[in-house]
């Protein structure tokens, strides 16, 4: 196993791949119990939702088609605090409570930190819209005590992502390193200046970045609509000259396509409209890949999935 590796345990309650999980890590005593809304009756008999922990819950919003709405917050019983949700907050879909294994791993102070940097961490992100009406500002943690909270939150952010939580993850996190393996590119049409890269959740393009201008009606009607939900959230602003429209911070993109066409202000197919700095095109890259011959099997390689019923 690498240095970049690490093992996450799933456990499934019933099988079902959708229904209560627990992801746990075997280096560490922190957990995550997941489980949609319908499951939820089930979840809060679980004894990991009688301790103290942190927890989020997401869902469709309501307003803005195709976006996620979220809401984070802490409990000395996070039982107490998801009723509640169940009972008042009807956004939401699936649940997803941080604690440990240890009954009293988790103190008030350790989660009242952990909220707070959790709302930080989904704004700052600005993928999905946050329903917490303020952002707590606790007092610091003492120097000594800052590595312990740092790792929890490395904890939380590791076992929710692996849960399927990307409000959480700033776009930039998951590019790989201009120096590694990482290919930037550029955007062919005349009138654009936007660089960016392939990654996991499709294609970041770079803060700063230029694009047409204008109401973009050659676009398809779901581009169009992307492009007006960036333009209504500022992370699409106009340039001061009103010549260009600019990418206030970096920005994923569903594919390599959404993200040409948008900034573009016309279909386009980003697998060819994406070239590095020789003219190769993106799409020549994902070509070349598949020339190179994979690594042969090993039978000491861990699995770093692994599903089981007994939880």
């Amino acid at each position: 196993m690498t240095s970049k590796e690490t093992l996450v345990h799933i456990a499934l309650a019933d099988g079902r791949p959708s229904g209560i999980r627990k992801a746990y890590s075997a280096e560490r005593s922190c957990i995550c119990i997941a489980f949609g809304r319908a499951d939820y009756p089930k979840a809060r008999m679980r004894e990991e939702l009688s301790q103290t922990g942190v927890y989020l819950v997401q869902g469709p919003d309501p307003d803005h088609p195709g976006k996620q709405r979220v809401y984070m917050g802490r409990g000395q019983v996070l039982t107490t605090r998801l009723d509640d949700h169940q009972r008042k907050k009807d956004f939401w879909t699936q649940g997803f409570a941080f604690t440990t294994d240890n009954k009293n791993g988790l103190t008030e102070a350790h989660v009242v930190q952990l909220e707070a940097r959790l709302i930080r961490q989904a704004r700052a992100a600005g993928v999905a819209i946050v329903d917490n009406d303020v952002t707590p500002n606790p007092t610091p943690p003492r120097a000594e005590e800052q590595s312990v909270h740092d790792r929890l939150f490395e904890d939380v952010l590791l076992l929710m992502g692996v849960l399927g939580v990307v409000c959480l993850e700033e776009p930039a996190t998951s590019v790989a390193p201009a120096d590694a393996e990482g290919v930037q590119y550029q955007l062919k049409p005349k009138g654009t200046s936007c660089r960016g890269f392939e990654c996991s959740d499709g294609f970041l393009v770079r803060k700063g970045a230029l694009g047409r201008i204008g109401k973009a009606e050659k676009l398809s009607p779901g581009y169009r609509l992307r492009r007006q939900e960036l333009l209504d959230d500022q992370v699409l602003v106009e340039t001061s000259d009103k010549k260009h429209l600019r990418l206030a911070r970096d920005h994923v993109f569903g594919s390599p396509s959404q993200a040409a066409s948008v900034m573009a202000g016309v279909n386009l197919n980003g697998r060819v409209a994406w070239v590095d700095e020789s003219g190769q095109t993106l799409k020549d890259h994902q070509v070349g890949s598949t020339l190179v011959p994979p690594s042969a099997p090993s039978s000491d390689q861990p699995t770093l999935f692994e599903a089981g019923q007994a939880m």
